[in-house]
């Protein structure tokens, strides 16, 4: 495998016959799960808006590709390989790419698991200082991933401070810190939708709160603004998400038979489809369980905060 297949798919690709380039790598699996990794740039090409929405059959092979790529190939070339695509290319194939290197990643050997990490986080930094942090809620648990990455590099340089300190310090951790803890609404933010990126945000606070003491970092420097835009806030709204979630559960509760069977209950945005009382009851005691563990968290960064400050 190798410049002549990548060429052949290509060909194929660019007049939408994922048929024969689907044959094509069942023909050759073993080589595929080899070298496959020197296909990434061909597949990416066409991961774009005009495949997204002309094309969404070559668009839907192509992620289809990726993922097996990123679920099969040697993960150290096929890591750097994803990790040069990702350089420059817009939010939509950003978020593939991600998912790709975040698969080669969990497949890494353990002793290579940190570089790679800094390799990675490198390439995610320079991408989101331009990126708007998304409100698509479909896009929180890519959040959430995000900043528990950041935090695991973040720990690497506090441990070994060396080349890339820059980007995880000072101003650019600031910068970092305001994009991702943040809660768009404010207090009537809904918790549930962006549990994910705050549980996320949350430890990545209690880490450098009780990490970085000697504030190498620069950490302490922006947490007055983190408690006036983050942690005041997401208590407030934590407050009064639970009334709100414990007021449907009290009336689901109360009521019986035909009251309960078409009563609204709202999660997030989305209304509840039609089911039993018990399992709307089910529900909303997990959303309730989701607050306890954000209160919990906050209540420990407050702690580390007021402690080590």
């Amino acid at each position: 495998m190798g410049d002549d297949l990548a060429s052949r798919v290509k060909s194929l690709l660019a007049v939408s016959d994922t048929g024969g380039v689907l044959s094509i790598i069942d023909g050759n699996k073993e080589e595929f799960f080899k070298e496959g990794w020197s296909l990434i740039p061909v597949l990416s090409e066409f991961l774009n808006d005009d495949s997204l929405k002309s094309k969404r059959e070559v668009f839907n092979c192509c992620e289809v590709l990726i993922q097996q790529i990123s679920e099969n190939c040697c993960p150290e070339e096929t890591l750097l390989e994803f990790i040069e695509q990702a350089e420059d290319c817009d939010d939509m194939k950003f978020t593939i790419m991600l998912k790709a290197m975040q698969d080669c990643l969990i497949r890494l050997p353990a002793g290579k698991m940190v570089h790679s990490l800094e390799w990675c986080s490198n390439t995610i930094v320079r991408h989101i200082y331009e990126m708007s942090v998304p409100d698509d809620m479909k896009l929180e648990g890519f959040i959430g991933y995000l900043v528990t990455l950041l935090k695991d590099v973040v720990f690497r340089t506090l441990s070994d401070p060396g080349e890339g300190k820059e980007l995880f310090s000072g101003k650019c951790l600031a910068d970092l810190l305001n994009k991702f803890c943040h809660l768009h609404t404010g207090v009537e933010t809904d918790l549930i939708e962006l549990s994910d990126r705050i549980i996320s945000c949350l430890n990545l606070l209690r880490f450098l709160a009780i990490r970085d003491k000697t504030n190498i970092t620069g950490f302490w420097d922006s947490t007055p603004s983190l408690a006036s835009n983050f942690l005041e806030p997401l208590k407030k709204g934590l407050t009064l998400s639970r009334a709100h979630y414990k007021l449907q559960l009290d009336d689901l509760k109360s009521g019986s038979g035909d009251d309960t069977a078409n009563l609204e209950v709202k999660v997030g945005t989305s209304v509840l489809p039609a089911m039993p009382k018990e399992q709307k009851i089910q529900v909303l005691n997990t959303a309730l369980n989701t607050f306890d563990l954000m209160e919990s968290l906050l209540g420990r960064v407050n702690e580390c905060l007021d402690l080590y400050k």
